[in-house]
């Protein structure tokens, strides 16, 4: 009915709102109808610039994002009800204090990070505070890797019947995590690969089986390789290749083509 509800949703952030740097000024939310009082709820859009992050010294978290707003006391409660969380790639933290809502994180996101929430003003006695988890998959790099064993110094790699051989590749995970590593082309139809493993250098090494009755020659094998933070030892085509997969999506564990391939 006519008259019947009042629209009292805000946005706050955007460009140059970041109240925490030297060069934002603390400009305020662009609504200004505020929080309501206690009991009731104001809908909100925060957005958070990705480039407007405020590096801190000192302590976590290391970036900051502060919105100035007058309606905001140490005990408005924000309650998430959406945010596009692949662009965080550490947990967001926020807490509230006299006029300033704050976001707090340990790496800038990778793209403007936009929270659909419900801001609600409790008069509780205490400081709100919350934390909005990172999607766990954002650190992740995937990396099909292809390993030519003619440019070794065996000139590919040569197994005889019923025996095994280990072949250390160049990757060296000193700097970096392996979460997993599987075989998609082990070297031939008879050849298998039971162990991927990291040894004392860091460097990825795999163990070749040879399960044919006459000696094998391998010149080449594949691995899909899942892992995070700086992997050393990719030539630069590979590095490319590893920069071209980028971060796994929701959708990259199994494919419909992948499901295509079970008999």
């Amino acid at each position: 009915e006519d008259g019947g509800l009042e629209s009292r949703g805000v946005e706050m952030g955007g460009s140059g709102s970041n109240a925490a740097s030297e060069s934002g000024g603390g400009q305020a939310a662009e609504d200004d109808r505020g929080v309501t009082v206690s009991g009731g709820g104001t809908l909100c859009r925060i957005t958070l610039p990705a480039a407007e992050w405020a590096a801190r010294t000192g302590g976590s978290p290391h970036y900051i994002f502060a919105i100035a707003n007058e309606a905001i006391t140490p005990s408005t409660v924000l309650q998430v009800t959406g945010i596009n969380r692949d662009a965080l790639r550490r947990d967001l933290l926020w807490f509230s204090s006299e006029g300033l809502l704050t976001f707090g994180t340990d790496e800038p996101p990778t793209e403007d990070v936009v929270i659909d929430c419900v801001l609600i003003e409790t008069g509780d006695d205490w400081q709100a505070v919350g934390r909005i988890d990172a999607w766990p998959q954002a650190a992740w790099r995937s990396l099909a890797y292809t390993l030519d064993l003619t440019k070794t110094a065996n000139n590919a790699a040569v197994v005889a019947a019923n025996h095994v051989k280990r072949i250390q590749t160049p990757l060296d995970f000193s700097d970096a995590r392996l979460l997993f590593a599987t075989p998609e082309w082990t070297g031939g139809s008879r050849i298998s690969i039971p162990n991927i493993y990291l040894d004392a250098s860091g460097h990825l090494c795999v163990t070749l089986a040879n399960l044919g009755s006459s000696a094998a020659k391998i010149d080449s094998l594949s691995l899909r390789i899942l892992y995070t933070g700086t992997l050393s030892g990719l030539t630069e085509a590979e590095e490319q290749t590893a920069d071209e997969t980028g971060t796994v999506s929701s959708l990259a564990y199994i494919t419909t083509a992948d499901i295509d391939d079970i008999t």
